[in-house]
């Protein structure tokens, strides 16, 4: 049997179900105009940057291990992808429209075609080859793994019900009542009994002879498309012992049917669409066909037209009010590749491939238009993480913010379209901050992750391309405009405090204390003094061999993306007069990074990843990569995981396990009696000390070399101390010194941020997390204060008010026990429990288990 599908995998590699994902094309697209990926890791809070790392020579030495050469360096294992799929299939109810993106059902809200609001998913055992749906439940064909029944009744939290495996592969599926029908490949037609979803069941089948790829249902017959076998038509009456009524050859390969008032309409690959006379089920024959100039894979019936997914043709619309001699009233072709298509009301929905799936207005048959679309992933470029959240600027599709809780199947939690082309993030508090092009830099309160709002806005004079923070102030790269100083005291109302003309095209900026690091495109690296913001001056430039795409800031070194000339490593000790210390061709088109210690993680667009030590800047090594499915435009780093983005592809989530990491994760938090500054160790030092910089001034100073340690979480040591000496309202500079035996200092990296006043030190936690039966949700107020504390669902539907009132200024707790405003238990998954009051806004993430 598997050797005889492979056979038809070979024979059809053109159809639908096998297409492949696009490869990679020649040459850089726009979006790798999108700048510095800041390593924002697991910064929940954190008001300035973390730069995990130092360029220390010595640090190989300090690591006591070498790794191996160039040639023999390994790839990477992927431990999840976040949108890699494309659309193969769509189903539509209203407004909702059920899509199948690779393994991912995805349930998306479409009121507003323009703008399509994912409610939910679920990551299903295979790919996702057809679906219907049935008053509660999705039945989904998903190949090897059978039909799925999947309870949709509350689309933010979608679960499966019950499944049933199949004989061979499940191609599509039909469901009419109790019984569900299964087109599945070689063993034909398989009949479920679905009258109970939590355990369907087999009650017979029927060998069509062919390769069952499609069906439909009509009273009590089950119409098959049945590729070179045509149209096979089953009665079911008996689903116990189903039998053939009678057949139809096609003249091609049947792919898909539909039946309506008497007639089958068969989707019949390259030879276009055949009419089957069906009113005697005995005796079925060809009425009409016609050709529609690409492989016809799907076909949608309705009032006399039908819609067909007719691969790289789009969609063509026929007229079949006279079934003998049907007509093209109309066409649109779309961008992708087009499989399924549903109809509801005024538009069709076009599952496209690498496209997505595609919303096509047909009120006017013979002029359709496109009137949006939703894809999974635009072009993914910049990122930052945010607790347990990537945030992801995807070009047109604005700011995702995507939820890593589940290493293995991140799912998107929130997005808000920006208006323009996102390009960058970076995060100050319960705000992301978004290069958006043409439309500047666009200020994101992600409170509540699955329902952010834009909270201001600044319009820059030039393209916003990348950005970074730090203290009160937004470091914006404005393309022609150069670098931009935006005064972020009041998110609400950000304003431009200084500027200065960098001379060439600002792509990427990263902060480094009182320096700004300006990737300048073909005018190299400019460091500027941005000491007093409304004045700044350039100290220094180093005119780099590419294109300087992003930079980043490790110790006394800035390492910069220089496109077609690889990695460049810049001694920036003496900022008037940067040199270069080293330097590493990468295979491809060097375009984003990220650091940790003495490993850059480069995005090498064509190149994939590629994991370079610079432990000696004169000689990088490279230690390990990935390659990529589509250019590789950024990289995040979190813990022992990276995060690729890989433009159209998706999101790659790579495990680095043995690659050792020294120090990550360095935050610092307001609480009431100070700043808590937190690191994660990957091996133990003898001597390690946290120093402080001050406001105005130029010296470090040791505060401590005594810290909490906890014990490991994933190899990682969790290092926490909390400062009792920061002032309110002042930004403080910290770094994390380890020593080696000879006594020499290695700073593995530092951290910048402002002790918050006023309102801001407002804590929300809640324990225990995951949660069953209950949990504690405890709170900090600097002042008396009028709140609200209130539990949403995870697509954003109010649960349960816990609290409304004014409370005492100090700690305060509610406690939630899983039941909604009227007491019934709520079922199992992520919720958030919102704080809100003047000028307050906090949201946390509950897990409930039950």
């Amino acid at each position: 049997m598997a050797t005889r599908l492979r056979h038809q995998i070979l024979l059809f590699s053109s159809l639908f179900l096998l297409v492949s994902i696009t490869g990679i094309e020649s040459g850089v697209r726009e979006p790798a105009e999108s700048a510095a990926l800041k390593e924002e890791i697991r910064n929940f809070s954190i008001t300035g940057r973390s730069e995990t790392g130092s360029g220390v020579p010595s640090r190989r030495a300090l690591r006591g291990n070498r790794y191996s050469s160039p040639s023999e360096a390994s790839a990477l294992e992927v431990a999840g992808l976040f949108a890699s799929s494309p659309c193969r299939a769509v189903f539509t109810r209203g407004d909702t429209v059920y899509a199948a993106m690779g393994k991912e059902l995805e349930i998306v809200e479409c009121s507003n075609p323009g703008s399509p609001r994912l409610l939910g998913s679920l990551t299903l055992p295979e790919v996702i080859y057809n679906l219907t749906v049935s008053g509660r439940y999705a039945y989904v064909a998903d190949g090897e793994a059978g039909l799925r029944i999947i309870d949709i009744g509350d689309p933010g939290g979608p679960f499966e019900a019950g499944f049933c495996g199949t004989a061979d592969f499940a191609f599509d599926v039909a469901v009419a009542g109790t019984v569900a029908c299964v087109a599945d490949a070689d063993s034909g037609l398989r009949v479920l009994d679905v009258s109970d979803p939590s355990g369907p069941f087999e009650v017979g089948y029927f060998d069509t002879g062919g390769f069952a790829f499609g069906v439909d249902l009509s009273d009590s017959y089950a119409y098959v498309a049945d590729n070179t076998g045509g149209l096979s038509i089953i009665d079911i009456s008996g689903p116990a012992g189903p039998s053939q009524s009678g057949q139809c050859l096609t003249g091609a390969a049947a792919i898909n049917v539909s039946v309506e008032g008497g007639y089958a309409y068969v989707a019949d690959a390259s030879n276009g669409i055949r009419i089957v006379d069906i009113n005697d089920p005995e005796s079925p024959f060809e009425v009409g066909s016609m050709v529609t100039g690409g492989n016809a894979y799907f076909t949608a019936y309705k009032s006399g037209y039908l819609y067909v997914a007719d691969d790289w043709n789009g969609i063509r619309v026929l007229d079949v009010t006279d079934p003998s001699n049907p007509s093209e009233v109309g066409s649109y072709d779309t961008i992708g590749n087009s499989y399924v298509v549903s109809i509801s009301g005024t538009r069709a929905y076009l599952a496209d491939g690498d496209a997505g799936f595609r919303i096509i207005d047909i009120e006017n048959r013979s002029l359709p238009f496109e009137a949006g679309y939703y894809d999974a992933v635009d072009q993914a470029g910049g990122a930052a993480l945010w607790g347990d959240y990537l945030l992801v600027a995807d070009w047109s599709y604005g700011l995702r913010i995507i939820d890593i809780t589940d290493l293995a199947g991140p799912v998107e939690a929130g997005r808000y379209d920006t208006g323009g082309r996102a390009t960058d993030v970076a995060v100050s508090g319960v705000y992301a901050y978004v290069t958006d092009r043409d439309q500047g830099l666009r200020v994101i309160d992600i409170t509540d992750p699955a329902d952010p709002s834009e909270a201001g806005y600044c319009d820059t004079p030039g393209r916003a391309s990348g950005v970074d923070i730090s203290g009160d102030y937004a470091f914006v790269a404005d393309d022609w405009q150069g670098l931009r100083i935006i005064d972020i005291t009041d998110p609400l109302d950000p304003v431009e405090a200084g500027y200065f003309d960098t001379g060439g095209y600002a792509a990427a900026v990263a902060v480094s204390d009182t320096l700004a690091l300006v990737a300048d495109e073909e005018a190299g690296l400019r460091i500027i003094d941005i000491s007093i913001p409304g004045n700044p001056s350039e100290t220094g430039y180093y005119d780099t061999a590419g294109r300087a795409r992003d930079v980043a800031v490790t110790g006394e070194y800035a390492l910069v993306a220089d496109e077609d000339q690889g990695l460049r490593i810049i001694d920036i000790s003496d900022s008037a007069n940067p040199v270069e210390a080293g330097f590493y061709d990468t295979p491809g088109s060097s375009v984003g990074l990220a650091v940790s210690g003495d490993l850059v993680y480069v995005a090498d667009a064509q190149g994939g990843l590629q994991v370079l030590d610079i432990g000696i800047p004169s000689a990088p090594e490279l230690i390990r990569y990935h390659p990529t499915e589509d250019y590789a435009m950024n990289v995040a780093l979190y813990g022992d995981h990276a995060f690729v983005m890989a433009n159209q592809y998706g999101i790659y989530v790579l495990s680095l396990t043995g690659v050792p990491v020294l120090f990550t994760n360095f935050t610092a938090e307001s609480e009431p009696e100070g700043l808590r500054l937190e690191w994660y160790l990957g091996t133990v030092f003898d001597r390690c000390r946290l120093e402080r910089r001050g406001p105005g001034s130029g010296e470090w100073v040791m505060i401590t070399g005594q810290f909490c340690s906890a014990p490991p979480e994933d190899g990682f040591i969790r290092c926490s101390f909390l400062d009792t000496g920061a002032e309110r309202g002042m930004e403080y500079h910290y770094r994390v010194t380890a020593f080696e035996g000879d006594g020499k200092p290695v700073i593995l990296g530092s951290v910048s941020a402002v002790y918050s006043a006023g309102h801001s030190p407002v804590i929300l936690r809640n324990y225990p997390n995951p949660f069953n039966p209950e949990t504690s949700i405890s709170y900090y107020l600097p002042r008396r204060e009028r709140i609200s504390v209130t539990v949403f669902g995870a697509d954003g539907t109010r649960v349960k008010e816990l609290f409304s009132g004014v409370a005492p200024a100090g700690a305060g707790r509610v406690r939630w026990d899983g039941t909604d405003a009227g007491g019934s238990e709520v079922s199992s998954g992520v919720y958030f429990c919102c704080l809100k009051g003047q000028g307050i806004r906090q949201t946390v993430k509950i897990v409930l288990l039950r």
